[in-house]
C-alpha cells in the first residue's frame, strides 16, 4: 500500500480530534453543565460524545491502514499540537503528552493483533482499538476538567449554579400572599406617583425607577433562592476541596454513560467502512494456504 493510501484517513482523524478539543474547551470551567438542567447543556454533551465516537473510529481505521510506526508517531505529534492550540494553559501541555502516549500505546496494541490474526474480521480486530482510544480520551478529558475546575474554584470560589437553584424552586411550594409581610406598592399608588413625578424628583429619583420595581413574586423568588443558596454553601464549605474531584467524577460518568449508548455504532460503522474500502478496490484480501502440523498416534 502506497503512502497516500496509508495517510488518507489521517486528516479526517485530525479534523474530528480538533473539533473534539474545540467543543471540550468551553466546558472545562463550567460547573452547571453536569446537572443537565438545560436542554442546551445536554446538547453540548451529546455533540461532544458524538465527536468522540467519530474521532476514535477514524483513528482506528487510520492506524490499521497505516501499519507504520513512523507514520503514526508523526500524526500523533500533530494531534498533540492540536491540544496545545485548542486547550487552555497550562493543562494543554500535559494533555498533549498524554495524547501522544495514548496514540502510541493504542497503535502498538493494534499492531500486535494485526501481526497474529488468521482471518481479517474488522469488528473483532479494529473495534476494540476504537473503544479503548475513546475511553482514553474520556479519561484525559476528565483529568483536564478536574485541573481546570480546581483552578477556577481556588481563584473564584464555588457558586451553586443559578439554573440548579431555579430548578429546585419549581419543586418548592410557593408561600401565599398572606404569609408574607413584605412592603409593596399597589397599582393605584404607582399611578399616583406617575402623575406626580415631581415627588420623585424631590427625592432624587427618576420616573423610570417605577418601571424597574420588582414584583412581589420576584422578591419572594429571590428571597427563597438566597436562602437555599446560603444553606447549601454552608453545608459544602467544609468539603470545598473535594468539589473539583466530585465534579470531575460526574463529568467522567456522564461522558462514559452517553458513550456507552453510542459505542454500539462503532462496530457496524467499522464493518461498513472496510466493506466499502474492499468494494471500491482501496484494499484487497489474499487467501493464504498454510501448512499445519498435527500429532498422530
Amino acid at each position: 500500500m502506497d503512502l497516500a493510501k496509508k495517510l488518507a484517513f489521517a486528516p479526517i482523524f485530525l479534523i474530528f480530534l480538533a473539533l473534539f478539543f474545540y467543543l471540550l474547551n468551553p466546558l472545562l470551567k463550567s460547573t452547571d453543565l453536569l446537572f443537565l438542567t438545560d436542554l442546551s447543556n445536554l446538547t453540548q454533551i451529546l455533540f461532544l460524545v458524538l465527536t468522540l465516537v467519530l474521532t476514535s473510529l477514524f483513528f482506528a481505521v487510520f492506524a490499521s491502514l497505516a501499519s507504520d510506526l513512523k507514520i503514526v508517531l508523526a500524526i500523533g505529534a500533530i494531534a498533540s499540537s492540536l491540544s496545545i492550540i485548542l486547550l487552555p494553559l497550562p493543562i494543554n501541555f500535559l494533555i498533549a503528552v498524554l495524547i501522544f502516549a495514548s496514540i502510541f500505546l493504542s497503535y502498538y496494541l493494534l499492531s500486535q493483533k494485526l501481526k497474529s490474526y488468521l482471518t481479517f474480521q474488522p469488528t473483532l480486530l479494529i473495534s476494540p482499538t476504537a473503544k479503548h482510544f475513546a475511553a482514553t480520551l474520556i479519561i484525559l478529558s476528565s483529568l483536564a476538567y478536574f485541573l481546570s475546575v480546581n483552578q477556577e474554584i481556588k481563584q473564584n470560589g464555588f457558586k451553586i449554579p443559578d439554573s440548579l437553584l431555579e430548578t429546585a424552586l419549581k419543586f418548592i411550594p410557593q408561600p401565599q400572599e398572606s404569609d408574607l409581610n413584605l412592603p409593596t406598592i399597589n397599582s393605584n399608588q404607582l399611578d399616583l406617583l406617575r402623575e406626580n413625578s415631581n415627588l420623585l424628583e424631590q427625592l432624587g429619583l427618576g420616573s423610570g425607577v417605577l418601571d424597574s420595581l420588582p414584583s412581589k413574586t420576584d422578591s419572594t423568588q429571590d428571597l427563597i433562592k438566597q436562602t437555599i443558596n446560603s444553606q447549601i454553601q454552608s453545608l459544602i464549605k467544609p468539603y470545598l476541596d473535594w468539589i473539583p474531584l466530585i465534579l470531575a467524577l460526574l463529568f467522567f460518568i456522564t461522558l462514559q454513560s452517553i458513550f456507552f449508548i453510542f459505542s454500539f455504532l462503532i462496530s457496524p460503522l467499522i464493518w461498513l467502512t472496510f466493506y466499502l474500502l474492499e468494494k471500491t478496490g482501496y484494499i484487497r484480501f489474499e487467501i493464504e494456504m498454510r501448512e499445519a502440523k498435527k500429532m498422530m498416534v
